[in-house]
Formats: C-alpha cells, sequence, structure tokens
C-alpha cells in the first residue's frame, strides 16, 4: 500500500504538520471551553465539533483528501470567529480562537503543498510506481 503514510516526510512538511495538529487542537480546545461557559445545549456542541471531528481519522491517516477538506471546513470557523471578534473585541479567547482558525487553515494548506511535492517526487524516482502493461 503506497499511501502518504508510508512516505518520511521533510523538515517543512513536518513542521507544517505539527502545526495543523496544534492549531486543530488550540481550536477544538476554545470551541469546547466556549460551549462549556456558554452551557449550550448538547445538540449545538455536537454541530459545533461535528464538522472538525469526522475530518480526524482521515488526518491521523495523513491524507492529503482530509487536509483540503479541512481547510473549506476552517472557513466556517473563520466567520464565526470573525463574528465573536467583533462581538467580544477585547475577549482573549476570541483573540485566540480566530488565531488558531488561521494558523491551521495556512499550516493545512502549505502542507498539502509540500506534502504532495514530496509525494511526487518519491513517485517519480521509484520505478516501480508507473503503470505496468
Amino acid at each position: 500500500m503506497s499511501g502518504a503514510g508510508s512516505v518520511l516526510r521533510g523538515q517543512r512538511s513536518q513542521i507544517l504538520w505539527w502545526g495543523s495538529w496544534i492549531s486543530l487542537a488550540a481550536l477544538l480546545a476554545t470551541l469546547v471551553i466556549d460551549a462549556w461557559q456558554r452551557q449550550a445545549h448538547y445538540v449545538l456542541w455536537f454541530f459545533w465539533l461535528a464538522p472538525l471531528a469526522v475530518l480526524l481519522p482521515g488526518l491521523a491517516r495523513d491524507r492529503l483528501r482530509s487536509f483540503a477538506w479541512l481547510t473549506f471546513v476552517v472557513l466556517m470557523y473563520f466567520i464565526m470567529a470573525v463574528l465573536r471578534i467583533f462581538a467580544e473585541p477585547h475577549s482573549p479567547r476570541a483573540q485566540l480562537e480566530l488565531g488558531a482558525v488561521v494558523l491551521l487553515f495556512c499550516c493545512a494548506m502549505f502542507y498539502i503543498r509540500e506534502r504532495g511535492r514530496e509525494l511526487q517526487r518519491t513517485n517519480a524516482d521509484d520505478p516501480n510506481s508507473g503503470a505496468e502493461s
């Protein structure tokens, strides 16, 4: 099986991978703390966290498609964070949420780019990766 997980990451992609996971953890933490402090109903918890939770298995398997979907999903959280910044401009949690969203988007986007190049180089160097007739 030749997936993204079978090829070692380079230094830049490793940094971007860690940046993605750390910023994802920060975003999840801010969402959970916010929902807990507002005593949100469990249905709201589900709708706040489900879009990210659905992607976690693919992210853990290093699937670039999951990282690509993550960048689309994060845009929804970006809109929510910008609205929260305007509603609560001096809230450190709102600022942390916006920072985590922006960092997550950038790290995931550049990780896809860097990791895709690594995988293409590896496939180009591997004579067994071509189509066999």
